[in-house]
């Protein structure tokens, strides 16, 4: 199967999970598309001075893909940069978040896995 562009449902999510400004959020594979394996597949945009809250992982986890852009991450509780190229892990059990400290926009692949 490939997705076009135009295929692919795109939504603009004001404050998630109660951080700051506004998140693009496009679903790459999506609903039963995943099969009940994972919750998430998407590509995320954060403008700049965007966030998402922290929040923590109940029985799954979550795999971040950085693609562009500059930012900061809770890691093991402790604010760390981010940029292209790294990868932040967000095992089961455990809390974070990530906020766009750059000027532009922050990108990344989003991956949410069942436990």
């Amino acid at each position: 199967m490939i997705k076009r562009p135009q295929e692919l449902t795109i939504k603009n999510v004001e404050k998630l999970r109660n951080g700051r400004g506004n998140t693009i959020v496009q679903h790459l594979i999506e609903g039963e598309e995943l099969k009940g394996k994972a919750k998430l597949i998407s590509k995320l945009t954060l403008e700049p001075g965007a966030s998402i809250g922290v929040h923590e992982h109940k029985e799954d986890f979550e795999v971040y893909y950085i693609l562009q852009g500059e930012g900061r991450v809770m890691d093991n509780g402790h604010m760390q940069p981010i940029g292209s190229g790294d990868v932040v892990y967000t095992a089961n059990g455990e809390s974070h978040c990530l906020e766009n400290t750059g000027e532009g926009n922050l990108v990344l692949l989003a991956i949410v896995i069942n436990e």
